[in-house]
């Protein structure tokens, strides 16, 4: 009995040591004070009007990780805010926030092109954003068309489907071209350029492959969007 009772408390304290050596209390990150969260959050939207687009994106990114609690900021920013632009800047930060709430953990992607990370990686300003927005919006619908024509057709089956598919892609991003120059410089341009050729129907640039057998006998097709990752099975001959 004694023997038992000794290894209970040695298995007891053992199990206290090796919890304290992970998670010590003095490591434990304390909740943000409320007050502390507003002024962040408060100082974050103030960036949202920067001419730097790197700024604006970090501003953006830390207020979709804040969450819920800076919509009402948000949208107090909003109706103080007389640039169209700016305006349309925040309201895709609030259709952000709202298409990530809710999410499981580990899927925390939100689906879609994110046009202002590519404002960023390409220096391209909120009025450029503004008129990328309706014909990236065309594209995309389009592209969507020609892979839903793809898939009622069975191309896939089709060897050479794939290359013509692509082939009718990069075609709609070419005749895109002489809008996009009106307002983007060379190399804005080629970047955006090269985003809409790389489009898959499920909403945003992204690579497409076909694994499997020759001629589509049970190929897969991975979509890989702005979205996370899809696949379709092509089937058995």
């Amino acid at each position: 009995m004694r023997t038992i009772l000794t290894s209970i408390v040695l298995l007891s304290a053992m199990t206290a040591l090796v919890t304290a050596q992970r998670a010590p209390a003095s490591d434990a990150p304390a909740a943000a004070p409320k007050a502390e969260a507003v002024s962040f959050i408060g100082h974050l939207c103030g960036r949202l009007a920067s001419d730097d687009a790197r700024l604006r994106f970090a501003a953006r990114e830390a207020l979709v990780v804040m969450g819920n609690q800076a919509v009402p900021a948000l949208k107090e920013a909003s109706g103080g805010q007389k640039d169209p632009h700016v305006q349309a800047f925040i309201k895709r930060t609030l259709s952000r926030i709202k298409k990530l709430s809710g999410k499981k953990r580990g899927r925390w992607i939100a689906p879609g092109r994110d046009l202002d990370r590519m404002a960023m990686q390409t220096n391209l300003t909120l009025e450029q954003v503004t008129k990328l927005e309706p014909l990236f919006a065309k594209h995309d619908k389009d592209v969507k068309a020609l892979w839903a024509e793809f898939r009622e057709s069975e191309g896939f089956k089709d060897p050479g489907g794939y290359k013509d598919l692509m082939a009718e892609v990069k075609l709609l991003a070419d005749e895109a071209s002489p809008e996009l120059s009106k307002f983007l410089d060379d190399k804005q341009r080629k970047y955006v350029t090269q985003q809409m050729r790389r489009a898959t129907p499920f909403g945003g640039g992204g690579a497409v492959s076909f694994v499997g057998a020759e001629g589509g006998g049970g190929a897969v097709i991975l979509g890989g969007p702005g979205g996370g990752m899809r696949v379709r099975k092509a089937p058995e001959k």
